[in-house]
């Protein structure tokens, strides 16, 4: 009875440090970007483009917040972004886009890859990405026409929610008399996010992992 009791007290433990992990305060989520007297453009600026470097330990991390620039398409829908410098290589190499979670806010992301003149090659959209965890993330394989990585919002998804089930595990030694007993536990708890303008990306270059 006396372990089960622990078992539960454990559990529970868990769960609220899940959920209290999970609800971290973060910036509220940037619904619109019809900000009055903010003009948008409708070719994104290269000058200002974040080199990136290729290796397996040289993410670049931007916060995107109604200070960022923004493109306004044809229809008028607008879109916060963020250009990053695609490395020069002659081997093949992967760029990564990764959208980490802000307390409930969570940046929607779209990718595009553009040439040297800033023309979109391709486009990747959000249902392209997929959920690790609690970050939402995607990996291209770039190619040599490629020279500029734009990562920008989506405005046709700004607004809604998604919610995740979240695992957390608990390892702990109970003393049972001359005896210590390993306990582990485990809990799950929904988490809500709101796709927003805003948010954290991470972006980063790595080589093509070589198989044996």
């Amino acid at each position: 009875m006396i372990r089960q009791d622990i078992i539960r007290i454990l559990g529970c433990l868990a769960l609220l440090g899940l959920t209290a992990c999970a609800m971290t305060e973060g910036p509220p989520p940037v619904l619109g970007l019809g900000i009055e007297g903010k003009s948008c453009a409708e070719q994104p600026m290269l000058t200002g483009a974040q080199e990136l470097v290729l290796a397996t330990n040289k993410p670049i991390t931007v916060i995107v917040d109604t200070n960022t620039p923004c493109l306004e398409s044809s229809n008028g829908l607008r879109s916060a972004y963020a250009v990053f410098m695609l490395p020069s290589s002659s081997g093949e190499y992967l760029v990564s886009v990764t959208s980490v979670p802000q307390g409930q806010t969570l940046f929607s992301p779209r990718v595009m890859m553009l040439d040297a003149t800033g023309g979109v090659l391709r486009e990747v959209p959000n249902d392209i990405f997929t959920f690790r965890g609690s970050s939402l993330a995607v990996s291209l394989r770039v190619r040599p026409s490629e020279r500029y990585l734009l990562v920008a919002s989506d405005p046709s998804t700004v607004g809604q929610e998604v919610s995740r089930i979240q695992s957390a595990t608990m390892s702990t030694v109970v003393s049972a008399g001359y005896v210590y007993v390993p306990i582990n536990t485990g809990s799950e708890a929904e988490v809500s996010y709101i796709y927003a303008h805003n948010g954290s990306i991470t972006v980063a270059a790595t080589p093509v992992p070589k198989t044996n």
